[in-house]
């Protein structure tokens, strides 16, 4: 069973999703809406260099634990130390009053 360390729990990241807004001339705006500030823990931080199409570049993997949080999914994404992360995996931890989010940057 992974343990959550409640003193662990240094960085504060913030949770995001995805909301429409239709404006006054039926035009459909997508913005970010922050929905959720926990404290969390870095577990896992990776650097990965990666060859893409338009030239070198750097994509980073990082592992979050938090207190639970209802409703987190893949379409949400984190802020955290001024990047952004969009969530791959949302894993439920210390028989449901924790999770683990696996995140990449965006």
């Amino acid at each position: 069973m992974t343990m959550i360390k409640a003193g662990a729990m240094r960085h504060q990241i913030t949770l995001e999703r995805m909301t429409e807004t239709v404006q006054p001339s039926g035009a459909v705006t997508q913005t970010w809406a922050s929905y959720a500030t926990p404290r969390a823990e870095i577990v896992q931080q990776e650097l990965a260099d990666y060859l893409s199409g338009a030239g070198e570049g750097t994509t980073g993997t990082i592992a979050f634990r938090l207190w639970n949080v209802p409703n987190v999914s893949t379409s949400d994404r984190i802020t955290y130390n001024g990047a952004t992360y969009a969530i791959i995996g949302v894993l439920e931890i210390a028989n449901g009053r924790g999770l683990e989010i696996r995140a990449v940057t965006q």
